[in-house]
């Protein structure tokens, strides 16, 4: 990578953050008094009286397919598999930067906003006592660089459709998951949907394969002076 995309990525990570940071102020300032904020608590509620044994226990696998741990795990696992499939650092390195970029926009986020979660029974606990946006969800997005490799590299339509189920539900899952067992918002989690799928296509705008570099071209009066100069005792 140069110097260019290194600051692109800069760039893009202090624009998500002014961008998510005025919405997550707007949320917890004056929308919180609208039809936005009452929804919000609406479906809060709904998630937590409609509460089963079997849901706290299937919720807990969808919250955790983007705990920190896996996330880690999984990076790892998935970033050696593409390498090894297409022998390149580039595929493994989009993976890497999207999740990078995404929680790094997340974690300023939700420190300045610090939007209070759901007033509603949690089924459990974390370190970070903010609720916009949805970390976990926004990590879970975050993986649909795989689906944007996997369209870069084949032109098969089953190899594409599995991609884009698979990347695509996972979010869903963790994000239901995490308004179920009350730790988020509707709008936390549709906040980290986005937040995840701008910060893959960011990443991959920034990445994207560049022609070689032919070095500049000359006009045929720079040409024609060239060689007078040289034809010149």
């Amino acid at each position: 990578m140069g110097r260019d995309q290194w600051v692109a990525l800069l760039v893009s990570y202090v624009g998500l953050v002014a961008v998510w940071s005025a919405l997550g102020f707007a949320l917890k300032g004056p929308l919180d008094h609208t039809v936005v904020g009452r929804l919000d608590r609406h479906v809060a509620v709904w998630f937590a009286s409609h509460r089963t044994p079997a849901f706290n226990s299937y919720t807990v696998w969808g919250s955790d397919l983007a705990a920190t741990m896996i996330k880690i795990i999984a990076t790892a696992v998935i970033a050696l598999v593409l390498f090894l499939i297409w022998r390149s650092w580039i595929e493994p390195l989009l993976l890497a930067l999207s999740l990078a970029l995404e929680a790094a926009a997340f974690i300023t986020v939700t420190w300045l906003v610090s939007r209070p979660r759901p007033d509603v029974q949690r089924l459990e606990g974390s370190p970070v006592n903010s609720s916009f946006p949805s970390g976990h969800t926004a990590a879970a997005a975050a993986y649909t660089a795989v689906a944007v490799i996997v369209f870069r590299h084949t032109q098969r339509r089953s190899a594409r459709v599995v991609a884009i189920v698979v990347t695509g539900s996972i979010p869903f899952v963790v994000g239901l998951s995490r308004m179920y067992r009350g730790m988020h918002y509707l709008t936390d989690v549709l906040a980290g949907m986005v937040l995840g799928l701008v910060s893959v296509f960011l990443t991959a705008v920034i990445l994207r394969p560049r022609p070689p570099d032919e070095g500049p071209l000359l006009d045929d009066s720079e040409e024609l002076d060239d060689s007078a100069a040289r034809s010149l005792p």
